[in-house]
């Protein structure tokens, strides 16, 4: 008797219960990026400082940018991808020293510089040397499965949107194509889930 049931859910009818992770993308795959993107993302730009980026990123409460260049609109061309990770490298790298000490040995330390001086002097540098400069970024016309698989793959929380020309259009988020993906699967599209209250 206990074997037919597994954490309440009788094992025969467990399809009735979960959908198969291929049927949450179908439907995707006939929806564009452009549907469900974010049009009007937050950026910084290629000329801030690591510091000036830190500050936008607690302000705004996200954990990543895309790094444009161009001061308009249309003219953004996006040149580079920073995350609250890539700061949290460039805060935790370390210069091993070697000190010769005669004969055939030397020794290795590490570099023991106080938190407080490495966070000042990279304060100070530029966003791109420390920002992803190969940044992986997707269409508007793409299909929302694809890029969930893409997303997937590369364990990226979202993906800057371009057009044919490299300008930034857009951002497509997880959080965005699973909210479609369920909407889509357990409430036929555009039903949206009742509220409770």
């Amino acid at each position: 008797m206990g074997s037919d049931k597994v954490a309440g859910v009788n094992k025969n009818q467990t399809s009735e219960y979960f959908a198969p992770v291929d049927s949450l993308l179908r439907n995707a795959d006939d929806a564009t990026v452009a549907e469900i993107m974010d049009r009007d993302p937050y950026v910084c730009h290629v000329d801030d400082t690591v510091g000036q980026v830190a500050d936008r990123l607690i302000a705004l409460k996200v954990s990543s940018l895309p790094v444009v260049e161009g001061s308009g609109e249309k003219d953004s061309t996006i040149v580079g991808f920073i995350s609250d990770g890539d700061i949290m490298r460039a805060i935790a790298s370390y210069e091993p020293q070697a000190i010769f000490t005669g004969g055939q040995s030397s020794m290795v330390y590490f570099d023991d510089e106080p938190l407080p001086q490495k966070v000042q002097k990279l304060s100070g540098q530029n966003i791109m040397d420390i920002a992803t400069s190969k940044v992986v970024c997707v269409r508007s016309d793409q299909s929302v499965g694809r890029v969930a698989r893409i997303l997937a793959k590369k364990q990226f929380k979202k993906m800057p949107v371009v057009d044919g020309d490299g300008a930034l259009v857009g951002v497509i988020r997880r959080k965005s194509i699973i909210k479609f993906a369920f909407l889509n699967i357990f409430h036929n599209g555009s039903d949206a889930p009742r509220s409770d209250r």
